[in-house]
């Protein structure tokens, strides 16, 4: 197995950390880019989220008792992969805007990334055991496990489409693997591919029927016969990406480095099978581990190489080019993860011995 290297309005003024890199005159970072913004660019369809974002303000937090590496927001519901020693899977009520705890389950090792299809939540762990488990959902805050299973390694990301699961390892067999989940009862998996361009695979998505993978690289996989899928182009990352975003004909991917290269990086979809980077910024000192679009902007937060502490920030992408930054806020710790909905970002954080999600609202 490979292993990887790895206040309270806050306004968009700009300060040390992880920062999208732009012009070295910093009276310019938050509205300078290299082109305007393109209004027929595709956004996620958010209207609850202002159209325009001038500043985060911390509302609320919560105490865990673990990491929390991914949150997944299903209507009124949220869910958590975390550490905690104790229930892995976290619900949580968002109806108020303030997260309920409302149930928990037992995973068979760290929640890593989730997936939902219908009344199915979809879990990756770390362990060497039911790497993907299904669990049935129709009563959220009662998660009820169906069924679980091997992968090729301790599995990462995790993607359901048309009945099947996709799920990403840093395994040195099959980086990529498909189950077939329409019987969540019995789990057969149809097919693997040894990325052997892509390592460190952490993020999957879909736009359509078209899969995308990051890792090392970036590729778009062809899964049409499932039993024999094919990797039909790539790019390359400086090291490798954490998180992965598709939306219309765009593609958001959120680099782990701190090499001095592009980390945050906008690829136009257009042609499914050919990729093409149309935007790109630096984060300064900082590790990119989570993203999320809403609207014209993506929200993403880091963990520093220094001991300063994570960021949220908030970048306008509609157009091309670097994205200017809106606005930001000091999250304390390592920044894990980030769910957006309506006038709230939600943000996981590092297991800190105090809240492991903080809330944010989002203002005009």
């Amino acid at each position: 197995m490979r292993i990887a290297i790895h206040t309270l309005l806050v306004t968009t003024a700009l300060a040390s950390g992880c920062r999208i890199g732009f012009d070295s005159n910093p009276a310019d970072e938050t509205t300078a880019s290299d082109a305007a913004p393109d209004d027929t660019a595709p956004v996620l369809d958010s209207p609850t989220t202002p159209a325009k974002i001038s500043a985060l303000r911390r509302a609320t937090q919560v105490e865990v008792g673990g990491s929390v590496n991914r949150l997944l927001i299903n209507g009124s519901i949220m869910y958590a992969a975390t550490t905690r020693p104790t229930t892995q899977l976290v619900v949580f009520d968002i109806s108020s805007g303030t997260p309920i705890e409302i149930g928990q389950a037992i995973t068979a090792g760290a929640a890593r990334n989730l997936a939902i299809a219908g009344q199915r939540l979809y879990v990756t762990t770390a362990t060497g055991g039911d790497d993907l488990e299904v669990f049935d959902i129709s009563n959220p805050a009662i998660p009820s496990k169906i069924l679980g299973i091997p992968a090729a390694d301790t599995a990462n990301g995790v993607a359901v489409n048309n009945g099947r699961a996709y799920v990403t390892s840093n395994s040195l067999g099959d980086d990529l693997e498909i189950f077939d989940v329409g019987d969540p009862t019995s789990i057969t998996k149809l097919g693997g591919l040894n990325l052997v361009n892509v390592q460190y695979v952490n993020a999957l998505q879909f736009n359509g029927n078209q899969l995308y993978v990051a890792g090392q690289r970036f590729a778009a996989v062809d899964v049409a016969v499932p039993s024999a899928p094919r990797p039909l182009s790539d790019f390359g990352f400086y090291w490798y990406a954490r998180d992965l975003q598709v939306v219309g004909n765009r593609a958001y991917a959120l680099e782990d480095n701190n090499n001095n290269s592009d980390q945050l990086r906008i690829f136009d979809l257009s042609n499914a099978l050919a990729p093409v980077q149309i935007g790109a910024g630096r984060l300064y000192d900082s590790y990119g581990r989570g993203i999320a679009i809403a609207g014209r902007y993506a929200f993403t937060v880091c963990a520093p190489q220094t001991n300063a502490g994570g960021e949220i920030e908030v970048f306008d992408v509609s157009g091309t080019g670097v994205p200017p930054l809106v606005a930001r806020a000091s999250l304390g710790t390592d920044g894990l993860a980030i769910a957006v909905q309506g006038t709230r970002a939600f943000v996981g954080l590092a297991n800190n011995s105090g809240p492991e999600i903080v809330v944010f609202d989002i203002l005009p």
